[in-house]
């Protein structure tokens, strides 16, 4: 589990950076802290599902075996245990709602506006 959980944070790490998010700390950028067999194996898979969404793919238009042709990662999907195609079928997900939710709270580029948060009860005024 804590290795699935590692590599979870992994894939948004390389997904923000592939789409140069910047962060507010003044360490290294995020995918810089991805170990380098993580990045080497994931970050073509986060590549491609990263391009399937702005070509306007929808969640439910990808394919997990289409993604890893494109990723150079191939081979049949009987080489793969179902564990390990769930995992990458999760992953593809992951990756997908990580973009969405930049989309959804981003402000457009040029905007002045601040992103939309939820109300928190007793955070605002006149508590």
């Amino acid at each position: 589990e804590v290795d699935l959980r590692a590599l979870w944070i992994a894939l948004v790490y390389l997904t923000l950076e592939s789409v140069n998010h910047p962060t507010k700390h003044s360490g290294p950028e995020v995918g810089a802290t991805v170990p380098p067999d993580q990045r080497e194996k994931f970050e073509p898979f986060v590549r491609s599902v990263v391009s399937r969404k702005q070509r306007g793919f929808t969640l439910q238009a990808l394919k997990l075996e289409e993604i890893l042709t494109d990723a150079g990662e191939g081979g049949s999907a009987s080489a793969r245990t179902p564990i390990e195609t769930a995992i990458l079928s999760q992953s593809m997900r992951l990756v997908f709602l990580t973009l969405t939710v930049l989309d959804e709270e981003l402000p457009p580029p040029g905007s002045k506006r601040d992103p939309p948060k939820p109300y928190i009860p007793g955070t605002g005024p006149g508590r």
